[in-house]
């Protein structure tokens, strides 16, 4: 985990509201999110199919769940592992922006 990253967060404005837990098993209703960004954090996290299986529940119908990666990470996945990881898993690869070094890839909850 980025500590400084969760510091600066932890310290922003009443009006953001943040919340630390278990991706696993987050406390949220179904169908609640329109949008989950992932950024340069999926190789971080070992049970992935797990974690992918949450985000399918808590976001909505036609949600996106929108996966960042750069290359000057060291638990960096690259496109066609993250298209694998996903693949049968209820998310439709949408679209790619940027470069196989530096990309963005969405994905749209079927």
């Amino acid at each position: 985990m980025y500590t400084n990253w969760l510091n600066y967060i932890l310290r922003c404005p009443e009006s953001l509201k943040t919340l630390q837990c278990n991706g696993t098993s987050l406390p949220f209703s179904d169908n609640i999110f329109d949008v989950i960004f992932m950024v340069i954090v999926l190789g971080e996290i070992e049970n992935k199919q797990e974690y992918i299986k949450e985000f399918k529940r808590v976001l909505r119908p036609n949600g996106i769940l929108s996966i960042s990666e750069q290359a000057s990470y060291p638990d960096k996945m690259n496109i066609n592992e993250i298209g694998e990881l996903l693949k049968n898993t209820g998310f439709k690869k949408e679209k790619i922006y940027g470069t196989n070094n530096n990309f963005t890839i969405n994905f749209r909850k079927e």
